[in-house]
C-alpha cells in the first residue's frame, strides 16, 4: 500500500527553500558603502545645478547615498577593470571642463566627476569591419551626481 503524496506540499517546500537560498546569497553579496576600499568621495554630489530635472530612466538612476556613496561606484568600476584585465580602460576623478547647462555658473569651484575612458581599439587594414570585436573610435562616459534630497542623489 502507497502513502498519498502531497505534490503541492512538496513544491511549496521546494519554493520556499529556493527563496531562502537566494536571500541569503543576495544578503552577502550585497555592496554596501561601509566596505568601501577607498574614500567616500561625498564631494562629487553636486549641491546645485539639479534642479528638478526630469527623470530619464535611460541616463539616470537614483541611489540611497547612505548606502551607495560615489566612493563605491570608482571602487566598483576599478576593481572590474582591474579584474578584467581591461588595459585600454581608465577610471579618473577630473574636475569639469566646460559648464553643463543645469551647472550652476556662479559656483567658486569647478565640480568633479568620475570619467570612464576607453581607448580604441587598433585595427589592421586586413580585418574586415564586421568582423572586429571592440571599440573604433575613444569612448568617454563622464558619471556625475546631483542631490535630490538628504538621503539620495540622481547619477
Amino acid at each position: 500500500m502507497q502513502a498519498k503524496i502531497d505534490m503541492k506540499q512538496i513544491r511549496h517546500d521546494i519554493l520556499s527553500e529556493l527563496s531562502e537560498k537566494r536571500t541569503a546569497s543576495t544578503a552577502s553579496s550585497e555592496r554596501m558603502a561601509d566596505a568601501m576600499r577607498g574614500p567616500e568621495r561625498l564631494y562629487l554630489i553636486r549641491e546645485t545645478g539639479f534642479n528638478n530635472a526630469t527623470f530619464d530612466d535611460i541616463l539616470s538612476v537614483d541611489i540611497m547615498t547612505d548606502l551607495i556613496k560615489p566612493g563605491t561606484i570608482y571602487d566598483d568600476i576599478q576593481e572590474y577593470i582591474e579584474t578584467n584585465e581591461l588595459e585600454k580602460w581608465t577610471v579618473d576623478e577630473v574636475d569639469d571642463e566646460v559648464d553643463d547647462i543645469i551647472d550652476d555658473d556662479e559656483a567658486e569651484t569647478k565640480a568633479k566627476h568620475i570619467r570612464l575612458t576607453i581607448a580604441k581599439d587598433e585595427i589592421d587594414g586586413a580585418e574586415e569591419r564586421d568582423e572586429v570585436k571592440g571599440f573604433d573610435s575613444e569612448t568617454v562616459v563622464e558619471i556625475k551626481f546631483f542631490k535630490v534630497d538628504d538621503s539620495t542623489a540622481r547619477v
